[in-house]
């Protein structure tokens, strides 16, 4: 395990799409930030690019992105500045004790200190033009 996925608990199925080689975090579609009081935590969705290989359901409906919503749990410290209706940024996810996220963009920028960072869940759809 490589990279950003070293900081989630339960890297297994987006490693499992990619083959083992997740894309990088940088130049993503940031859909939706929520702050929920349980945890307390943080949901981050996001896109990313298609698998190379996706899986025989994803590639018969032309699925080319992968929606992913990323949680953070005992949030510790958290800042906010910036909104956009369409945001594009680069986010980085830091193992550790404690795991950092960061995104950052002309118009957003997030800062999260949390106890333990996960993947919520993840999805595909057609973004773009059919294949």
């Amino acid at each position: 395990m490589t990279g950003w996925t070293k900081a989630l608990g339960n890297p297994e199925g987006l490693l499992a799409v990619y083959e083992g080689v997740p894309p990088e975090l940088t130049g993503v579609s940031v859909h939706e930030l929520t702050i929920g009081r349980d945890g307390p935590s943080v949901t981050v969705t996001f896109d990313l690019p298609g698998p190379a290989n996706p899986p025989a359901k994803w590639a018969r409906a032309g699925f080319d992105t992968v929606q992913v919503r990323l949680r953070l749990f005992g949030v510790a410290d958290l800042e906010l500045r910036g909104i956009s209706t369409d945001p594009v940024a680069d986010l980085e996810l830091t193992a550790g004790d404690p795991v950092r996220l960061e995104i950052t963009s002309p118009d957003l920028t997030l800062r999260v200190v949390a106890a333990f960072a996960d993947v919520a869940g993840f999805s595909a759809y057609r973004r773009g033009a059919p294949r």
